[in-house]
């Protein structure tokens, strides 16, 4: 791959940011200038300006006019003026860092912003940009991959990078320069799993905007193998490609969302080094005590949850106070006695008969997911020995022995696939007597429809199931959650719990 980049870095520097040992430490090449967009050069462009989706790209998409003809051909030619002679090395491309004023970015991100910002306008261009010259000899391209995203990068006083981990990078920004060439599409292909056939190849439009997401460091090998990856087709013919390269930044946790979650976790009796894994879309701030509580209720030993991230916390915790809770009571004396002389438990030795343990399956595709940080939230929390290791397969993938779940939390935006899930997966995996929790079920058509079948009996399996629905009044959307006990065995016998008294 032969190319030069120029990377802009925008942001307002300190004098010490100007000298020789900082731009040693760059790597490369560094400048420092004022940028602005040429002023007028929008009139167009804030009237025309529109959003398209990309085929087959989750997230992606192509806003036309971010940039007037002529903001295109002003960035081409400040590149070029200061490109000529530079050589990165081993890319065997120039390379070029020009650090400027804020303006450039901000006026970018206010063009972009309705169609990519938070509700709160946290949204920002990062001012870090690089600018790619492709060769029109077929010679020069880009390598499909996948982006990966960081913090946001800003300068100290003292003129060194650093790392704001208040915002972090969520979708790469592509800026199309200019058109007049042949190839050079953007071309982007199925997972990796599903063969990695071309999906769709965006044709460069000059002055659109091509956006779509990028992974996080823990995301990335999975993403490598389940999200679409995109490359830079060669250019054969006509004038050089030219492309800025940018990042979509957000608050790490939008500021509606923090104000949400200071809401709603105030009186939520969550482990509090888990709040980090609270997001408002997932709404299961009062559903992960209600787990935490059943399973401390119903002491499984076994439990499966599709859908990882703040509940998981909860589960672990109770699978952990479960075994202490027993712990105690086996160190009982012999002769320890309840109501009436009789021994207060009851098959103590059943009921720890196999290690507790969490199994989470969650294919962390899902872009406002905690799920990739539940591990090392275990750790921090010490109930890592609870956890089984991150199952990232589709759920439909997952497979459980006949009978050997004792509870399944489902919180994986199934929908109209849940009545097969529940069918070919859960119900045939959980023991008699078992029971599976599902989130919100009640206030969105997909998973209402199936639910009135269930409570009408005209669902087959629903003879077998016993089942309650729950909903939390005061909120629109994530708001409910249904709970099925398995009533018979797979083989047909019916479930009975056990008698211990003639009285309650």
């Amino acid at each position: 791959m032969r190319r030069w980049v120029v990377a802009l870095i925008i942001r307002r520097c300190q004098a010490l940011s100007r000298g020789p040992e900082f731009v040693r430490q760059q790597g490369v090449p560094t400048v420092f200038e004022e940028w602005s967009l040429v002023k007028g050069g929008d009139a167009l462009g804030e009237a025309a300006r529109r959003c398209v989706g990309v085929d087959g790209v989750e997230d992606g998409m192509l806003v036309l006019n971010a940039l007037s003809y002529a903001e295109c051909e002003a960035v081409i030619a400040s590149a070029e003026s200061k490109v000529a002679s530079f050589d990165a090395g081993k890319n065997r491309h120039g390379a070029l860092q020009v650090w400027v004023g804020e303006s450039w970015a901000s006026e970018m991100a206010r063009r972009l912003e309705p169609f990519v910002a938070d509700d709160d306008g946290s949204f920002e261009i990062n001012r870090r940009l690089r600018i790619y010259r492709y060769a029109p000899d077929g010679s020069e391209e880009f390598a499909r991959h996948v982006d990966a995203a960081f913090d946001k990068s800003v300068l100290s006083q003292r003129g060194e990078i650093v790392s704001d981990d208040a915002k972090r990078s969520r979708l790469s920004v592509l800026l199309y320069l200019n058109a007049d060439f042949e190839g050079g599409e953007t071309a982007f292909y199925a997972p990796e799993v599903e063969g990695g056939d071309l999906l769709t190849a965006v044709k460069p439009v000059p002055g659109a905007a091509l956006l779509f997401p990028q992974a996080s460091d823990e995301e990335m090998d999975f993403a490598r193998a389940r999200w679409s990856q995109h490359a830079g087709v060669p250019v054969t013919a006509g004038r050089c490609k030219y492309v800025v390269r940018t990042d979509a930044v957000f608050d790490a946790m939008p500021s509606n969302d923090v104000a949400v979650a200071r809401a709603v976790l105030g009186e939520t009796c969550s482990p509090d080094s888990g709040r980090h894994l609270y997001s408002p879309y997932m709404g299961v701030e009062a559903v992960a005590p209600l787990l935490y509580a059943l399973v401390r209720f119903l002491k499984p030993r076994r439990v499966a949850e599709v859908g990882a991230g703040f509940t998981t916390l909860g589960i672990l915790r109770a699978l952990r106070d479960n075994d202490r809770e027993l712990a105690r009571l086996a160190r009982l004396p012999p002769d320890a006695r309840a109501l009436l002389d009789w021994p207060w438990t009851v098959d103590l030795e059943t009921a720890r008969d196999q290690p507790a343990t969490l199994h989470c399956i969650d294919d962390c595709t899902h872009t406002a997911a905690s799920a990739t940080r539940v591990e090392e939230a275990a750790r921090d929390l010490r109930l890592q020995e609870y956890l089984a290791p991150l199952d990232r397969r589709d759920a439909f993938d997952a497979v459980f022995r006949s009978e050997s779940v004792d509870l399944f939390w489902l919180d994986f935006g199934a929908s109209d696939r849940l009545p097969d899930y529940l069918t070919t997966v859960v119900i045939p995996a959980l023991r008699p007597g078992g029971f599976v929790a599902i989130h919100s079920t009640l206030t969105n058509r997909a998973t209402r429809a199936w639910l009135e079948t269930l409570r009408d009996g005209d669902w087959p399996p629903a003879r077998n199931l016993h089942h309650v629905s729950l909903l939390e009044p005061h909120k629109r959307f994530q708001n409910s959650i249904t709970i099925l006990q398995k009533r018979r065995a797979n083989d047909g016998a019916r479930f009975s719990e056990p008698l211990y008294s003639i009285k309650p």
